[in-house]
């Protein structure tokens, strides 16, 4: 069950992280000054998601896995609500810091394999990583496809049901989240 809801998370959270890729320069562009800043939204993605992986990493230790992961979600709930903000408003700054916030949430998903792995015996392991991943192949064709399609809704500010999709993905995230297993420690972490 933790594994399935680990794949499911890597499915349906994780479809976020294409959508940012696709709509970060194009909506840079829209926002900046110069088109030369146009990428700097998915390279703040970067730098926050640099930034907060041993962040988290030492939070799922010192609390549990289910703690970060949840507290990761949450960032990628502000960051996408203040990424929306910034479409709204047209203001880049406000775009970027959504930007960065929502790289805690790419950190934070690169952490479901090892979730995975804390809770399988040695020899089902690489099963368990298999089938997490393989959540990704969903979200590959999840994200672009509601790109597309929230592209085609009549909105007056461009992109703004892009982002509003992100944010709805987000929300589905305790859900998700909340069946993985809260241990006080990781097996992942002592060996």
């Amino acid at each position: 069950r933790i594994i399935l809801a680990l794949a499911l998370a890597q499915a349906i959270l994780g479809s976020q992280m294409p959508m940012y890729i696709i709509l970060g320069g194009i909506v840079g562009q829209s926002l900046a000054s110069s088109a030369c800043y146009a990428t700097l939204p998915i390279s703040f993605i970067i730098i926050g998601s640099m930034i907060s992986s041993p962040i988290l990493s030492n939070l799922m230790q010192s609390k549990t896995r289910r703690f970060g992961l949840l507290l990761g979600n949450l960032a990628g709930l502000i960051g996408s609500l203040t990424s929306f903000l910034g479409i709204f408003t047209s203001s880049f700054e406000a775009f970027l810091l959504g930007s960065f916030i929502s790289g805690t949430y790419m950190a934070s998903q690169a952490f479901y394999r090892f979730t995975a792995t804390d809770v399988c015996e040695n020899q089902f392991k690489a099963r368990a990583i298999s089938i997490v991943l393989s959540g990704g192949l969903i979200a590959a064709i999840l994200g672009p496809s509601l790109v597309k399609i929230s592209l085609t809704l009549n909105n007056t500010e461009p992109f703004l049901y892009s982002y509003l999709a992100i944010v709805i993905l987000n929300c589905f995230g305790p859900l998700i989240l909340y069946n993985i297993k809260s241990q006080t420690f990781s097996k992942s972490f002592e060996e």
